[in-house]
């Protein structure tokens, strides 16, 4: 065993350039494997830490316990934290000025313990958090939807009650419900001390939708909250947000079945995935907890153990990810195995006289493996840790890379990478890279027993003949002469040869070409998603001066541009019962309008731009008719008068939410036309930065007010886009890295192996210029074969990724498939210098060696 050690040993020292790029190679796989892992880890536990800040840290919410079945959650030891809230009673709120005239607007006041805010992703907008009973924080949007002119500091004198229907009191519902009254309890004063953040509008807005939805009557439900004595549980009705235990989320279905009171059958029955409770059912669970909610937002525990299949009940929403990054290790383990058999080839075909030596010298079968799986074993031995030590580092740097991303260009998004080094993660890659180096090796042990020693003293089973004559093609004759054919017909008998460069430089680029679908479905998916302009606030506001007001914040800080629009409901044409649609627009929107239609702006005040959608409009017509509303007679109403100046194309935006029949008008005809009343005033924003802005809208206490910041969901969009793309590209480097080190080991060693043949062409007196350009052409044919095969099986790839996901959009996606014509350039270009620069730094070495000597050294 000592002397195979030995020779081992001196072999790899021997050729020290082809051990060096072999443990490359392995570090480079392992290291992969490690990063991904790892990035998997941080991913994950960033995602539960993002998602605890949004949504709360609870794992379920219980609504409407009775203060004498506390004890079910207080001493319940699956549950790992218990969070209360005692409901003090409703505020009817005064509706003056409030167009929703069928609405009862109430406010629901809360007593909350000071963790109940984070357990349910409560956010302060401004102020603090109470710090007494005599403290309360409100939701803004009683300033903005209500118009409700209250400020922090300010003394709020309420008079609590409850919500009485048929004789019982509504606890927990949020809708209205028929013969509802509010029977007083209580007055109080509480001093404002803070605005949370607007709550889920229809969470407060009532759930159940009938048919005459707008019509009926609904109750509104503004949240205030202030501070829960832990002491103060003796009576009343509580909310309970829970944590379960590590056990309890195991087992949460059980824990949350005996916390409700009911049976598993039951309560399999009602809480079924995809199974939506009916009214029925939710009566029947309703005698602890009158609601129950588990926490479907919020990442935790639960779903890591569902993750990592420690769990039976495996979500679906998992099962993607969970596939892809074993897809991925998979793809890793394939190039790397790929990668290191070849190297072990190239060392078994170096070495194939020495085998052959053993051999006849009496070495077995077993003896010849075992120096295979030597060398095996000293390489694995550097390349893993190394490899593992840099797949860390490489995890480091794409978390921190991404931070600093999401802070330059990002600012708005609340999205953070944490690092996080797992064990499970050292040990899948550690196994993962032991087993990619033992399959690596399997094929070159068994080749190396399999050796005859006549076989070896020969070394030709790598040279393929047919005994045919190969033709050489005219083209590479007369472009490249004799040398060009005699690079072809070495490039023709030798494939097993350049087999393996060709398949690493079609990989690479199969790869490279194939990722190129993602980021182009991303680019997509973000154009769709925003205005042609890339909107970030959008502002809806109602009331007589709404125009002017709107119009006032494009002189706001930060706003770069603004479209205002006003909207009529509807109008009637007199002449063909033909509903239309009329815009009134600022000038500067108009402007633009009237540039899209080609029409003077000076020439179309006082007019209207039909979009050429609405059918039967011409320059020069009319359009009259009256404006339609379902609670007036018809003749009440003001009559409607456009003539139309020009036609515009719609935009994609118009297309997607605007009506067909539309008009726009300036404020000239507004002006002219005093008047007509338009509803709604809708401002879109493009601004500097949108959180401030809105904001600001709602500090100005504006009455029937709503805001939108698109921004938000924008920069998430582009964060998980900006977050694939840097991992994604992260592992094609390093898959193309492998394949680069590859393309260099195989080409250098083939190149090697032919020393002899290049001194026999100078012995019988081939010019140092003619081999020069030989090698080259092998390289020119090798780079041309395998772009050909990596272009083919790349654009394969990425139209097949198109059309997966054309057919899962069920056949809607509204783009084309696009030839990545950067990314075919840039490959050729990588290829090409890469294997020029390689058969460069060859050619030169092979003119300095001694023709005599190599000839007898092949002899010996």
């Amino acid at each position: 065993m000592k002397v195979l050690w030995k020779c081992t040993i001196r072999f790899l020292k021997e050729n020290k350039l082809r051990t060096i790029i072999t443990i490359i190679g392995v570090a480079m796989a392992t290291a992969l494997f490690m990063a991904i892992t790892c990035l998997c880890s941080s991913l994950l536990v960033s995602m539960i830490q993002f998602l605890k800040t949004t949504y709360g840290t609870s794992h379920a919410r219980y609504e409407g316990v009775a203060a004498e079945d506390l004890k079910y959650f207080t001493n319940n030891q699956s549950l790992e934290q218990v969070w209360l809230e005692k409901r003090l009673g409703y505020f009817e709120i005064e509706r003056d000025g409030v167009l929703r005239s069928n609405v009862d607007y109430f406010l629901d006041v809360r007593a909350a313990e000071e963790g109940a805010y984070g357990a349910n992703g409560i956010r302060l907008a401004s102020g603090r958090f109470p710090e007494n009973d005599h403290e309360i924080i409100i939701d803004r949007s009683i300033r903005s939807e209500l118009g409700i002119d209250v400020k922090i500091g300010d003394l709020y004198a309420i008079t609590l009650g409850k919500r009485m229907a048929g004789g019982n009191e509504i606890e927990v519902d949020v809708n209205y419900q028929a013969g509802e009254t509010l029977q007083v309890t209580e007055a109080v004063t509480y001093e404002i001390v803070g605005f949370v953040e607007r709550d889920d509008f229809e969470t407060r807005f009532g759930r159940k939708r009938g048919p005459n939805y707008d019509r009926e009557r609904k109750a509104f439900l503004i949240t205030a909250y202030t501070y829960l004595d832990p002491k103060d549980t003796g009576e009343g009705t509580f909310d309970v947000s829970v944590r379960y235990t590590l056990s309890g989320l195991i087992d949460q279905r059980e824990v949350s079945r005996a916390l409700l009171g009911i049976s598993k059958e039951l309560y399999d029955a009602v809480f079924k995935l995809g199974h939506s409770p009916s009214d029925e059912e939710l009566w029947q669970i309703s005698g602890r907890v009158k609601r129950y909610q588990p926490n479907q937002h919020r990442l935790s525990e639960l779903e890591t153990l569902q993750m990592l299949h420690l769990s039976p009940d495996l979500g679906l929403e998992w099962a993607g990810p969970v596939i892809l990054v074993e897809l991925l290790l998979l793809v890793i383990m394939l190039a790397g195995v790929f990668c290191i058999n070849n190297s072990f080839d190239l060392s078994i075909t170096q070495r194939i006289r020495f085998f052959g030596m053993l051999g006849s010298v009496g070495a077995t079968r077993r003896q010849r493996r075992i120096l295979v799986w030597l060398e095996a074993m000293l390489i694995g031995a550097i390349g893993i840790p190394l490899g593992l030590l840099c797949g860390l580092g490489i995890a480091l740097g794409l978390v921190e890379g991404t931070n600093w991303v999401i802070g330059r260009y990002l600012k708005s998004a609340s999205f953070t990478m944490y690092y996080q080094i797992a064990w499970w993660g050292v040990v899948i890659a550690l196994v993962q890279a032991i087993l990619m180096l033992v399959l690596s090796a399997m094929e070159a042990a068994s080749r190396a027993t399999g050796i005859s020693p006549m076989a070896a003293i020969r070394a030709n089973d790598s040279i393929k003949s047919t005994g045919k004559k190969k033709k050489t093609p005219m083209l590479i004759k007369k472009l490249l002469g004799v040398t060009g054919g005699i690079a072809w017909q070495s490039f023709q008998r030798s494939k097993v040869k350049y087999r393996a460069t060709i398949t690493s430089i079609a990989v690479s680029v199969a790869l490279v070409l194939g990722m190129t679908f993602i980021p182009m479905l991303f680019d997509v998916a973000l154009n769709e998603m925003t205005y042609e302009e890339p909107y970030q606030v959008l502002l809806h506001l109602g009331g007589e001066n709404a125009f002017e007001i709107v119009k006032g914040y494009g002189n706001a800080e930060g706003v770069i541009r603004l479209d205002v629009a006003s909207n009529l409901t509807c109008v009637v044409d007199l002449g063909n019962r033909q509903y239309f649609f009329v815009y009134a627009v600022d000038d500067a929107s108009f402007k633009r309008i009237c540039d899209r239609a080609g029409v003077d702006f000076e020439k179309a005040r006082g007019k209207g731009i039909a979009l050429d959608t609405f059918s039967g409009t011409v320059v020069g017509s009319q359009c009259v008719g009256r404006i339609q509303n379902y609670s007036r007679e018809e003749s009440e109403w003001k009559k409607v008068s456009v003539e139309i100046a020009g036609v515009a194309k719609p935009t994609q935006t118009e297309q997607r939410e605007r009506p067909a029949n539309l008009i726009y008008v300036g404020e000239d005809w507004r002006k002219e036309n005093p008047e007509i009343p338009f509803g709604t005033t809708s401002g879109y924003f493009l601004c500097e930065d949108a959180s401030s802005l809105v904001n600001q809208i709602y500090e100005d206490n504006l009455l029937n007010v709503t805001v939108y910041d698109l921004d938000q969901d924008y920069q998430a969009n582009r964060l998980t886009k900006t977050i694939v793309i840097l991992f994604l590209f992260g592992f094609l480097g390093m898959l193309i890295a492998i394949g680069v080190t590859n393309v260099i080991n195989a080409v250098r060693f083939n190149l090697e192996l032919r020393t002899t043949e290049f001194a026999v062409f100078r012995s019988i007196g081939m010019t140092e210029k003619q081999i020069r350009t030989m090698i080259h052409a092998e390289g020119l044919f090798l780079g041309i074969k395998g772009l050909l095969y990596g272009m083919v099986g790349g654009l394969a790839i990425s139209y097949g990724l198109y059309r997966f996901c054309w057919e899962v959009s069920d056949k809607r996606f509204s783009f084309a498939f696009q030839l990545p014509w950067k990314e075919i350039t840039c490959s050729v270009t990588v290829v090409s210098v890469m294997l020029f620069l390689v058969m460069n730094a060859y050619a030169k070495k092979t003119s300095a060696w001694n023709v005599i000597e190599t000839i007898r050294k092949e002899n010996l």
